[in-house]
């Protein structure tokens, strides 16, 4: 007779929260779904390099921001713009249209 073998080890739980996305309600989005996405996963980011994103204005789908601190003069912001964040908006929020950066209060804003 064989011995009995040993059931295998159950593997790792998956994280299994929903995204973001999953909690938000669908069609229209406002500032404070933008400002939860942005604190959950883009500003650890940007704050890890002494920058940060300032949400200036939700309208009718466009996110209007300003990149502050080591974010404003750094070369690859606008790669962080469009391949990052913008990227990250259009998977999470329904209904997003454009991300825009004002440039300073009065400064002409940059389309991604």
């Amino acid at each position: 007779m064989r011995p009995a073998e040993a059931a295998p080890a159950p593997a790792p739980a998956a994280d299994t929260s929903p995204p973001v996305a999953a909690t938000l309600p669908p069609g229209p989005f406002g500032r404070e779904e933008v400002e939860a996405l942005f604190d959950d996963l883009v500003r650890p980011a940007l704050q890890a390099d002494g920058g940060d994103i300032t949400l200036v204005e939700v309208t009718d789908g466009d996110i209007h921001v300003e990149l502050v601190g080591a974010c404003r003069s750094c070369p690859s912001a606008t790669a962080t713009m469009r391949v990052g964040i913008e990227r990250l908006l259009i998977e999470e929020l329904p209904g997003f249209r454009s991300l825009i950066e004002v440039n300073g209060v009065g400064g002409p804003p940059s389309h991604f």
